[in-house]
C-alpha cells in the first residue's frame, strides 16, 4: 500500500515522532528533511514535514493529495467549519460541523497518548480573550485572531450574538495578548497551554495602566489527532496499516 502523510513540524511533530517510533519502530525525523520515505514489506509511505494548520489544507492538493494528516484539533476543527443558513435571523452563521472541507475527517484523538508518551502539554485550549471591562455592547468591536482560527472566532462571535458588522476582524501571525495588553483590540482568539503569556503580560499591565486580560469563553479542547481521507474513512486505519507491516 501505498500512502502520503502530512505531519506537523514543531512540538506536535515531536510528538507524532514519538507515537509513530515507540507504536510501531516508524523512523520518522521530525527535524530531517521535509519529505521522507519509508518502506516496510508492502508499505510505501511518503511524509512530508509541514505547518500545522497547513496539513488539514494538504487534503485540497490537486495533485497528489495527503491520505492522512497528523496534526491539532483546533485546526481541524477550523478547516471544517462551514456557513449554515440560519432561519431565525436571515443569516448566514458560522457553524461547527463536518462539511466545509469534505476532503477529510478526524480518525482518531490522541489526548490520552500525550500522557502516556510525555507530552502532557500538547493538551490545550483554544479561548476568546477580552480586556477586563470589556463590553459587547460596544458600537463596534476590534478582535484579534490568530490565522489558525479565523472560522473559529467567526464561529463564537456569532454564538454571542455578534454579526460581522459588529466587529473588525484582524487576522495575525501570533502574539494576540499583545494586541489586548497595548489596547489595540477588544477580544482575541488564540491557543491557550500553560497560560504562560497572558500571566507575562498581566504582570506589565500591573505595572502600568492596561487592563488585564481575561479568558472570556474557551471554545473547544484540543490535542494531536490522526486525519484522514474522505468523510467515510474509505481508507484504512493508520494505526492499522503500520501495524500489519510490521508482521
Amino acid at each position: 500500500m501505498n500512502a502520503f502523510i502530512g505531519v506537523a513540524k514543531g512540538e506536535l511533530g515531536d510528538f507524532f515522532q514519538t507515537y509513530l517510533q515507540e507504536n510501531f519502530g516508524v523512523p520518522l525525523e521530525i527535524n530531517g528533511p521535509l519529505t521522507q520515505l519509508y518502506e516496510n514489506g508492502d508499505l510505501r509511505v511518503k511524509f512530508r514535514v509541514m505547518r500545522s494548520r497547513d496539513v488539514p489544507r494538504g487534503f485540497y492538493f490537486r495533485e497528489s493529495p495527503l491520505d492522512y494528516g497528523l496534526t491539532g484539533r483546533d485546526v481541524a476543527v477550523d478547516e471544517l467549519t462551514e456557513e449554515i443558513y440560519s432561519e431565525s435571523t436571515g443569516n448566514l452563521i458560522p457553524a461547527i460541523c463536518l462539511g466545509a472541507n469534505q476532503f477529510f475527517g478526524v480518525q482518531k484523538t490522541l489526548e490520552e497518548e500525550t500522557e502516556t508518551l510525555g507530552f502532557p502539554a500538547l493538551r490545550g485550549r483554544v479561548v476568546l480573550l477580552g480586556r477586563d471591562g470589556y463590553t459587547e455592547k460596544k458600537d463596534r468591536l476590534t478582535v484579534v485572531v490568530n490565522d489558525y482560527y479565523a472560522n473559529l472566532a467567526r464561529f463564537r462571535l456569532a454564538a454571542d450574538g455578534l454579526q460581522p458588522r459588529d466587529y473588525d476582524l484582524f487576522v495575525c501571525q501570533g502574539s494576540e495578548e499583545g494586541y489586548l495588553s497595548g489596547g489595540q483590540a477588544d477580544l482575541a482568539v488564540c491557543s491557550k497551554y500553560s497560560g504562560k503569556t497572558t500571566r507575562k503580560e498581566n504582570g506589565n499591565c500591573a505595572n502600568g495602566d492596561g487592563p488585564k486580560i481575561i479568558e472570556v469563553a474557551t471554545i473547544i479542547d484540543t490535542y494531536p489527532v490522526v486525519l484522514a481521507k474522505s468523510m467515510d474513512f474509505r481508507f484504512p486505519d493508520l494505526d492499522n496499516i503500520f501495524a500489519r507491516s510490521q508482521k
